[in-house]
Protein backbone atom coordinates (compact mmCIF):
# COMPACT_ATOMS: atom_id res chain seq x y z
CA UNK A 1 0.00 0.00 0.00
CA UNK A 2 1.62 3.21 -1.15
CA UNK A 3 2.31 5.70 1.60
CA UNK A 4 2.46 3.13 4.38
CA UNK A 5 5.62 2.03 6.14
CA UNK A 6 6.43 -1.68 5.87
CA UNK A 7 6.36 -3.37 9.24
CA UNK A 8 9.76 -4.74 10.21
CA UNK A 9 10.38 -7.26 12.91
CA UNK A 10 13.86 -6.85 14.37
CA UNK A 11 15.35 -9.81 16.17
CA UNK A 12 18.13 -12.27 15.47
CA UNK A 13 17.53 -11.64 11.80
CA UNK A 14 15.40 -9.40 9.62
CA UNK A 15 12.00 -10.66 8.61
CA UNK A 16 9.15 -8.88 6.90
CA UNK A 17 5.63 -9.18 8.27
CA UNK A 18 2.78 -8.32 5.94
CA UNK A 19 -0.45 -7.37 7.67
CA UNK A 20 -2.49 -5.77 4.87
CA UNK A 21 -5.84 -6.77 6.36
CA UNK A 22 -5.04 -5.13 9.68
CA UNK A 23 -3.73 -2.03 7.94
CA UNK A 24 -6.88 -1.79 5.82
CA UNK A 25 -9.04 -2.24 8.91
CA UNK A 26 -7.12 0.51 10.71
CA UNK A 27 -7.46 2.88 7.76
CA UNK A 28 -11.19 2.22 7.51
CA UNK A 29 -11.66 2.68 11.22
CA UNK A 30 -9.80 5.98 11.30
CA UNK A 31 -10.86 7.20 7.86
CA UNK A 32 -7.25 8.15 7.14
CA UNK A 33 -7.12 10.66 4.31
CA UNK A 34 -3.40 11.14 3.72
CA UNK A 35 -0.20 9.31 4.54
CA UNK A 36 -0.34 7.18 7.67
CA UNK A 37 2.61 5.48 9.31
CA UNK A 38 2.30 2.44 11.52
CA UNK A 39 5.19 1.85 13.88
CA UNK A 40 6.39 -1.39 15.41
CA UNK A 41 5.76 -1.78 19.12
CA UNK A 42 8.66 -1.99 21.58
CA UNK A 43 8.00 -4.89 23.95
CA UNK A 44 10.97 -4.16 26.22
CA UNK A 45 13.39 -6.34 24.30
CA UNK A 46 12.53 -6.19 20.62
CA UNK A 47 10.46 -4.50 17.94
CA UNK A 48 7.40 -6.63 17.22
CA UNK A 49 4.51 -6.41 14.80
CA UNK A 50 1.26 -4.79 15.81
CA UNK A 51 -2.33 -5.94 15.90
CA UNK A 52 -4.05 -2.78 17.12
CA UNK A 53 -2.97 0.72 16.25
CA UNK A 54 -3.32 2.20 19.73
CA UNK A 55 -3.66 -0.47 22.41
CA UNK A 56 -0.81 -2.60 21.01
CA UNK A 57 1.21 0.11 19.29
CA UNK A 58 2.55 3.62 19.45
CA UNK A 59 -0.30 4.59 17.15
CA UNK A 60 -1.12 5.94 13.76
CA UNK A 61 0.19 9.28 12.61
CA UNK A 62 -1.86 10.87 9.85
CA UNK A 63 -0.33 13.69 7.85
CA UNK A 64 -2.69 16.55 7.11
CA UNK A 65 -1.43 18.77 4.28
CA UNK A 66 -2.40 22.30 3.36
CA UNK A 67 -1.12 24.11 0.29
CA UNK A 68 0.78 22.61 -2.64
CA UNK A 69 4.39 22.03 -3.67
CA UNK A 70 7.05 23.99 -1.80
CA UNK A 71 4.32 26.12 -0.21
CA UNK A 72 2.68 23.12 1.44
CA UNK A 73 2.57 22.68 5.18
CA UNK A 74 2.02 19.42 7.02
CA UNK A 75 1.14 18.44 10.54
CA UNK A 76 1.22 14.97 12.05
CA UNK A 77 -1.63 13.94 14.30
CA UNK A 78 -1.69 10.79 16.41
CA UNK A 79 -4.97 8.93 16.02
CA UNK A 80 -6.57 6.56 18.50
CA UNK A 81 -7.54 3.06 17.51
CA UNK A 82 -11.22 3.22 18.33
CA UNK A 83 -10.99 0.15 20.57
CA UNK A 84 -11.58 2.32 23.63
CA UNK A 85 -8.12 1.88 25.15
CA UNK A 86 -6.16 5.07 25.68
CA UNK A 87 -2.91 5.63 23.83
CA UNK A 88 0.36 4.73 25.47
CA UNK A 89 2.76 7.45 26.54
CA UNK A 90 3.38 8.57 22.97
CA UNK A 91 6.43 10.72 23.67
CA UNK A 92 8.21 7.93 25.58
CA UNK A 93 7.41 5.48 22.80
CA UNK A 94 8.68 7.85 20.13
CA UNK A 95 11.87 8.33 22.13
CA UNK A 96 12.48 4.57 22.37
CA UNK A 97 11.91 4.18 18.65
CA UNK A 98 14.04 7.19 17.72
CA UNK A 99 17.46 5.56 18.07
CA UNK A 100 18.86 8.58 19.92
CA UNK A 101 21.40 7.06 22.34
CA UNK A 102 20.46 7.27 26.03
CA UNK A 103 23.64 9.21 26.81
CA UNK A 104 22.74 11.74 24.11
CA UNK A 105 19.17 12.38 25.26
CA UNK A 106 20.43 15.15 27.56
CA UNK A 107 21.94 16.95 24.58
CA UNK A 108 19.33 19.60 23.92
CA UNK A 109 19.45 23.10 22.50
CA UNK A 110 19.55 24.51 26.02
CA UNK A 111 22.64 22.44 26.91
CA UNK A 112 24.50 23.38 23.72
CA UNK A 113 27.40 25.75 24.30
CA UNK A 114 27.25 28.17 21.40
CA UNK A 115 30.58 29.72 20.45
CA UNK A 116 31.77 31.73 17.48
CA UNK A 117 31.34 29.60 14.36
CA UNK A 118 28.30 27.62 15.55
CA UNK A 119 25.67 30.30 14.97
CA UNK A 120 24.50 29.12 11.55
CA UNK A 121 24.32 25.41 12.41
CA UNK A 122 22.42 26.12 15.63
CA UNK A 123 19.87 28.17 13.73
CA UNK A 124 19.60 25.53 10.98
CA UNK A 125 19.05 22.68 13.45
CA UNK A 126 16.24 24.65 15.06
CA UNK A 127 14.74 25.82 11.75
CA UNK A 128 13.96 22.36 10.40
CA UNK A 129 11.66 21.83 13.40
CA UNK A 130 9.96 25.23 13.58
CA UNK A 131 9.90 26.27 9.90
CA UNK A 132 7.35 24.17 7.96
CA UNK A 133 8.92 25.09 4.61
CA UNK A 134 12.34 23.59 5.48
CA UNK A 135 12.67 19.89 4.63
CA UNK A 136 16.41 19.28 4.12
CA UNK A 137 19.35 20.51 6.22
CA UNK A 138 23.08 19.77 6.06
CA UNK A 139 25.31 20.73 8.99
CA UNK A 140 28.92 20.41 7.84
CA UNK A 141 32.36 21.35 9.11
CA UNK A 142 35.26 20.05 11.15
CA UNK A 143 35.24 17.36 13.80
CA UNK A 144 34.24 17.80 17.42
CA UNK A 145 32.45 21.12 17.12
CA UNK A 146 28.94 20.12 18.12
CA UNK A 147 27.19 18.94 14.96
CA UNK A 148 26.09 15.63 16.50
CA UNK A 149 24.95 17.43 19.65
CA UNK A 150 22.72 19.64 17.51
CA UNK A 151 21.41 16.60 15.63
CA UNK A 152 20.48 14.97 18.96
CA UNK A 153 18.92 18.23 20.16
CA UNK A 154 16.89 18.59 16.99
CA UNK A 155 15.62 15.04 17.34
CA UNK A 156 14.70 15.53 21.00
CA UNK A 157 12.79 18.71 20.18
CA UNK A 158 11.01 17.02 17.27
CA UNK A 159 9.87 14.19 19.54
CA UNK A 160 8.48 16.69 22.05
CA UNK A 161 6.56 18.36 19.24
CA UNK A 162 5.03 15.04 18.17
CA UNK A 163 7.17 14.25 15.10
CA UNK A 164 8.03 10.53 14.76
CA UNK A 165 11.84 10.62 14.50
CA UNK A 166 14.69 8.26 13.65
CA UNK A 167 18.35 9.03 14.37
CA UNK A 168 21.24 6.87 13.19
CA UNK A 169 24.80 7.15 12.03
CA UNK A 170 25.38 6.88 8.31
CA UNK A 171 27.57 3.80 8.78
CA UNK A 172 24.68 2.03 10.50
CA UNK A 173 22.30 2.90 7.68
CA UNK A 174 24.70 1.57 5.07
CA UNK A 175 25.22 -1.65 7.05
CA UNK A 176 21.47 -2.21 7.15
CA UNK A 177 21.14 -1.69 3.41
CA UNK A 178 24.10 -3.94 2.62
CA UNK A 179 22.98 -6.61 5.08
CA UNK A 180 19.55 -6.71 3.47
CA UNK A 181 20.95 -7.05 -0.05
CA UNK A 182 23.14 -9.97 1.04
CA UNK A 183 20.12 -12.11 1.99
CA UNK A 184 20.12 -14.19 -1.18
CA UNK A 185 16.82 -14.48 -3.04
CA UNK A 186 15.00 -12.29 -0.53
CA UNK A 187 17.65 -9.60 -0.52
CA UNK A 188 15.91 -7.16 -2.82
CA UNK A 189 12.64 -7.44 -0.91
CA UNK A 190 14.43 -6.90 2.41
CA UNK A 191 16.29 -3.92 0.95
CA UNK A 192 13.07 -2.35 -0.31
CA UNK A 193 11.43 -2.84 3.09
CA UNK A 194 14.25 -1.00 4.85
CA UNK A 195 14.23 1.69 2.19
CA UNK A 196 10.48 2.20 2.65
CA UNK A 197 10.91 2.39 6.41
CA UNK A 198 13.44 5.23 6.12
CA UNK A 199 11.51 6.90 3.32
CA UNK A 200 8.28 7.15 5.31
CA UNK A 201 9.57 8.22 8.75
CA UNK A 202 8.52 11.87 9.13
CA UNK A 203 11.91 13.04 10.47
CA UNK A 204 15.14 11.23 9.61
CA UNK A 205 18.51 12.30 11.03
CA UNK A 206 21.64 10.81 9.44
CA UNK A 207 24.71 11.63 11.51
CA UNK A 208 28.27 11.57 10.11
CA UNK A 209 27.12 11.44 6.49
CA UNK A 210 29.92 9.68 4.61
CA UNK A 211 30.59 7.07 1.93
CA UNK A 212 33.25 4.76 0.55
CA UNK A 213 31.90 3.14 -2.60
CA UNK A 214 29.70 3.97 -5.56
CA UNK A 215 27.08 1.66 -4.07
CA UNK A 216 27.10 3.75 -0.87
CA UNK A 217 26.59 6.90 -2.93
CA UNK A 218 23.68 5.39 -4.87
CA UNK A 219 21.89 4.21 -1.71
CA UNK A 220 22.33 7.48 0.16
CA UNK A 221 21.42 9.69 -2.78
CA UNK A 222 18.25 7.71 -3.44
CA UNK A 223 16.97 7.93 0.13
CA UNK A 224 17.78 11.63 0.58
CA UNK A 225 16.37 12.70 -2.79
CA UNK A 226 13.19 10.65 -2.49
CA UNK A 227 12.55 12.01 0.98
CA UNK A 228 13.03 15.55 -0.26
CA UNK A 229 10.60 14.92 -3.11
CA UNK A 230 8.03 13.72 -0.55
CA UNK A 231 8.58 16.86 1.62
CA UNK A 232 9.75 14.78 4.58
CA UNK A 233 12.24 16.32 6.99
CA UNK A 234 15.86 15.13 6.73
CA UNK A 235 18.85 16.42 8.66
CA UNK A 236 22.42 15.41 7.72
CA UNK A 237 25.66 16.09 9.56
CA UNK A 238 29.02 15.62 7.89
CA UNK A 239 32.72 16.31 8.37
CA UNK A 240 33.04 16.57 4.58
CA UNK A 241 33.22 19.94 2.88
CA UNK A 242 30.29 20.99 0.73
CA UNK A 243 32.46 20.59 -2.38
CA UNK A 244 32.88 16.89 -1.52
CA UNK A 245 29.10 16.53 -1.21
CA UNK A 246 28.67 18.30 -4.55
CA UNK A 247 31.17 16.00 -6.28
CA UNK A 248 29.74 12.75 -4.89
CA UNK A 249 26.04 13.65 -4.66
CA UNK A 250 25.13 16.19 -7.36
CA UNK A 251 21.39 15.51 -6.99
CA UNK A 252 21.53 15.94 -3.22
CA UNK A 253 23.64 19.08 -3.48
CA UNK A 254 21.24 20.59 -5.99
CA UNK A 255 18.40 20.08 -3.52
CA UNK A 256 20.48 21.63 -0.74
CA UNK A 257 20.52 24.87 -2.72
CA UNK A 258 16.73 25.01 -2.94
CA UNK A 259 14.57 27.38 -0.89
CA UNK A 260 13.30 24.45 1.18
CA UNK A 261 16.85 23.51 2.29
CA UNK A 262 19.60 24.91 4.50
CA UNK A 263 23.33 24.40 3.98
CA UNK A 264 25.07 25.46 7.21
CA UNK A 265 28.80 25.58 7.96
CA UNK A 266 30.14 24.97 11.47
CA UNK A 267 33.61 26.50 11.50
CA UNK A 268 34.05 26.43 15.27
CA UNK A 269 37.13 24.66 16.68
CA UNK A 270 37.08 21.17 18.20
CA UNK A 271 35.41 21.35 21.63
CA UNK A 272 37.34 18.29 22.75
CA UNK A 273 40.80 19.71 22.18
CA UNK A 274 42.27 20.93 25.44
CA UNK A 275 43.25 24.55 25.34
Amino acid sequence: MEGLGTILKRGRGLSITNIPDLIKEAIDRNKARHDAVLYPKWNGEDWVSTTCISCEDIGWYMKEISGTGSDSESTWKQVECGCGIRLHDAEASRLKYSGIPCVAQKQTFSTFTSITGTESVLEAAKSIIVNPTVTLVLLYGGRGNGKSHLAHASGMEAIKQGHPTRFLRCSQLLREFKGAKSQGDGGQQAYEAIFMEYLTIPYLIIDEFSWRTEADIDMLEDIVCEREAEYRMTLLTSNHDKSDIDDAFPRVYSRLLAKTSILALNDAPDYRVEK
